[in-house]
């Protein structure tokens, strides 16, 4: 769940943990993997209730940090520190890690190894989880964080995934979402180069360059979508980040662009419950059919991105209140969140370095 304040970044340190992890993997390469994925998007209050089977690693929330916290059973072999080398947050024997995120959300436990299966599709040997025994914060019931990330002890690297997917149903369907891996991605998918930061490997970047509203783009400068020779900026694009940021004065061109062209849909006061803040909001208690702005993305190389109206205003409570799902941000690195991401496949084709968008594939 999005919070004022919520980022990638602070959650640094479990991934320099897991840099130092190295091990020794057994064959695994399944023709297609696919999983049910319960949904965790707990701003909206329309949670759906958790599996009562916990068989299947697969049914967590989507995330991309390197880790998976909180297996179902204690049936797992416990690593040794040494195996990771020297890291100050590693501590005794068996390991035990400490990780915390942006939203003040906190994880403690041991590294360990364990088997996963994948229901009629093989298994894998030896994959490396973080076994979390104290976990605080906002992971809402949910069985543990699925790390999808680009380091060596993602989980696509540890099953030597050649490409993952998903697919993030919309907030009221009753329908769940679904997680792929190795499957051949939809026919008509908008493919757009993936950039990799030699720094910073856990996260996955675009280079998106501007939005177009109703014709009219508002661009995004390069030095705000392109990595610094730090590994600093960038836009990431994150399925554990509910809202969009962008830098504020990109934020606020955009914002005061979209609001020229919503003038047909009656405006209401920001949200702010403490979590997270909009300052745009609409009244679309009666159903609206005309009035909404078309939306797309721009990527560099000219490919486009159209996105519908559930993809830029999200309703916020139980009367009709929706906001635009962009926010500014003073950080370095922007973020595509999974309200833009719902609705479509999104393919990570890790071998040839690209990133699919294919809407209405869910």
């Amino acid at each position: 769940m999005a919070r004022e304040g919520q980022r990638p970044f602070p959650s640094v340190n479990i991934f320099i943990i897991l840099s130092f992890f190295s091990l020794t993997l057994s064959p695994f390469s399944p023709q297609v993997v696919s999983a049910s994925v319960f949904k965790r998007l707990q701003l909206f209050s329309t949670e759906k209730t958790q599996p009562s089977s916990t068989s299947s690693v697969l049914s967590l929330s989507l995330h991309p940090h390197s880790s998976i916290i909180k297996p179902p059973y204690d049936n797992y072999s416990d690593l040794e520190c040494t195996s990771l080398g020297t890291n100050q947050n590693c501590k005794a024997d068996p390991c035990t890690y400490e990780a915390s995120y942006g939203d003040n959300s906190s994880t403690t436990g041991e590294f360990a190894t364990e088997t996963v299966s994948f229901r009629g599709s093989g298994s894998a040997d030896k994959v490396a989880i973080g076994c979390g025994h104290a976990n605080q914060g906002g992971f809402g019931g949910a069985a543990g964080i699925l790390g999808l990330g680009g380091t060596p002890v993602g989980f696509p690297s540890q099953i030597r995934a050649t490409s993952f997917s998903y697919c993030l149903v919309d907030m009221d369907s009753n329908s769940s979402s679904s997680l792929e891996f190795n499957s051949a991605p939809p026919g008509d998918s908008v493919f757009v180069p993936l950039i990799i930061n030699p720094i910073i490997q856990v996260y996955y970047y675009v280079e998106l360059t501007g939005v177009t509203i109703n014709g009219e783009k508002v661009s995004i400068p390069p030095s705000d979508y392109q990595i610094d020779q730090d590994g600093g900026g960038g836009i990431i694009i994150d399925s554990g980040t509910t809202i969009t940021e962008f830098p504020t004065q990109v934020y606020n061109s955009f914002r005061d662009t979209f609001v020229k062209y919503a003038r047909a849909l009656p405006p209401m006061s920001g949200f702010d419950d403490g979590l997270v803040k909009f300052d745009t909001c609409y009244d679309l208690s009666s159903e609206h059919k005309d009035g909404y702005p078309t939306m797309s993305f721009e990527f560099h190389g000219g490919k486009t991105l159209s996105l519908r109206p559930a993809n830029y205003l999200v309703r916020v409570d139980t009367r009709g209140k929706h906001c635009l799902a962009f926010t500014g941000t003073t950080e370095r690195v922007s973020i595509i969140g999974n309200i833009q991401q719902q609705g479509m496949r999104v393919t990570y084709d890790l071998t040839n370095k690209l990133i699919g968008f294919s809407p209405n594939q869910c």
